[in-house]
């Protein structure tokens, strides 16, 4: 693509130029268009969804497992349970889909109960329209929301299991609760602060909502 040349009214633009012209929005949006969906295709011709394969033990990364280790083994302190359960948040990330996979594995492998918290902007704008009755279906337009407000496209092709779960967890959003009351840990796997920023902003008027809730059932 960077190598590739068009003829313009005369003017030839190299593909290399028209890359570092486009803002950043349009780049990651060009990225997500043209993303093919990671699909494995196996001898039935059946489509699965490919997950990373996860290896600590042949890891280079010691100082990073070091630090994983560590937090599953504090997570542990706090449940009779063998296996503590970690809820891993992946909303920082620009793509909150794409780590999904590694850092479950990663999680499994060092002992842990893993559970995805698919919390975002764009699931608490589908249920915040939904509890206002804005819109019933809110939450089967998710992927709307994903183009709105966190400018991505085309998630729910190249994800589609993820993404289903994210609209069931939105369709019984005391779900979020309920991860984050048994949960030993969470985990916000890196990416951009401004993103976690927006998240926990929002996180937190939901969780205010849910500690309401709670201290008025008791």
């Amino acid at each position: 693509m960077r190598d590739a040349e068009i003829t313009d009214k005369g003017k030839k633009l190299r593909g290399s130029d028209l890359l570092q012209s486009l803002q950043d929005v349009e780049f990651h949006t060009m990225l997500d268009i043209l993303q093919m969906g990671n699909i494995e295709h196996n001898i039935l011709s059946s489509d699965e969804h490919r997950k990373i394969k996860v290896d600590i033990k042949n890891s280079k990364s010691h100082f990073s497992l070091k630090v994983l280790r560590e937090f599953v083994r504090q997570s542990k302190t706090l449940t009779s349970s063998k296996q503590p359960k970690i809820v891993i948040v992946t909303a920082a990330n620009r793509d909150q889909f794409e780590p999904v996979d590694l850092y479950t594995q990663l999680f499994e492998e060092l002992g842990a109960d893993v559970t995805w918290l698919p919390a975002d902007l764009a699931l608490f704008a589908a249920i915040e329209a939904n509890n206002q009755n804005q819109d019933a279906e809110a939450c089967d337009k998710l992927e709307d929301y994903r183009q709105s407000l966190l400018q991505q496209y085309a998630r729910q092709r190249i994800f589609p299991k993820l993404t289903e779960y994210q609209r069931d967890i939105c369709k019984k959003p005391e779900r979020l609760n309920e991860m984050l009351a048994e949960a030993q840990g969470i985990y916000f796997v890196e990416g951009d602060a401004f993103h976690l920023k927006m998240l926990l902003s929002t996180t937190i008027l939901w969780l205010k909502v849910f500690l309401t809730k709670s201290s008025k059932e008791c």
